[in-house]
C-alpha cells in the first residue's frame, strides 16, 4: 500500500511563522495540532463527497466507504512533530447483500485498482480530495494557527513573562496581542 506524506513548511504571514517557531516546543505543538486538525477536516469532507455512491464510485455502491472515512491528528512533543491523516477505518464493518463488508480492508483496491481474475480500474477518492483541496486545507490551517497563537503566547507568558515579551518584540508580532 502506498503512503503519501506531506511536509509542512510554515508559509504565509512571517510574523505568525516566526512567533510559532520561537515558542516553546510544547506550545508550538499545541497550536499546530489544532491547525492541522482544521486542515485535515477539509480533506476528509472532500473525500466523503468523492466516496458518495454515483460520484467516483458506482451508483450501486453501498455507501459504507463514505461512512468509514475518518481523520486523526497526533502530536509527538519529544520530536516536536504534528501529523494529520484522513483514512478509511477498518472498524466500520457493515452488511452488504447479506455478507460482512469492511471498507477499510478494500479501500486501497478501490483507490488504486487491482488485477487478478476480475480486474478493476482505479477509482481515486482520497488522492483527488488531497489534490483538489490542498490549498484550502493550508488556508484553514493558517487561519486556525493565527486564531490560536495569541492564546498560546499568553500561556507561554505565564511560564516566563520576560521571555514572552522578548519573543514578541524579536519576532515583530507585537500587534498579535497586547503585552502588559
Amino acid at each position: 500500500m502506498a503512503k503519501a506524506e506531506q511536509m509542512l513548511t510554515i508559509v504565509g504571514d512571517k510574523k505568525v511563522a516566526n512567533t510559532l517557531l520561537a515558542l516553546p516546543s510544547t506550545v508550538f505543538v499545541g497550536v499546530m495540532r489544532g491547525a492541522a486538525g482544521k486542515g485535515i477536516q477539509v480533506i476528509k469532507k472532500q473525500a466523503k463527497v468523492n466516496a458518495t455512491p454515483g460520484n467516483v464510485l458506482s451508483k450501486d455502491a453501498s455507501g459504507a466507504m463514505k461512512k468509514a472515512i475518518r481523520s486523526r491528528t497526533t502530536a509527538n512533543k519529544k520530536k516536536e512533530t504534528v501529523s494529520a491523516r484522513a483514512f478509511v477505518s477498518r472498524k466500520n464493518k457493515t452488511m452488504v447483500n447479506g455478507k460482512e463488508h469492511n471498507p477499510g480492508a478494500v479501500a486501497h483496491l478501490v483507490e488504486f485498482g487491482h488485477g487478478g481474475s476480475s480486474p478493476a480500474p482505479p477509482h481515486p477518492f482520497m488522492r483527488t480530495a488531497l489534490d483538489s483541496k490542498k490549498t484550502e486545507a493550508f488556508q484553514a490551517m493558517n487561519r486556525e494557527a493565527k486564531k490560536r497563537l495569541p492564546e498560546a503566547v499568553e500561556k507561554a507568558k505565564k511560564v516566563n513573562k520576560a521571555d514572552a515579551i522578548k519573543l514578541l518584540k524579536s519576532t515583530g508580532a507585537k500587534g498579535l496581542l497586547k503585552v502588559r
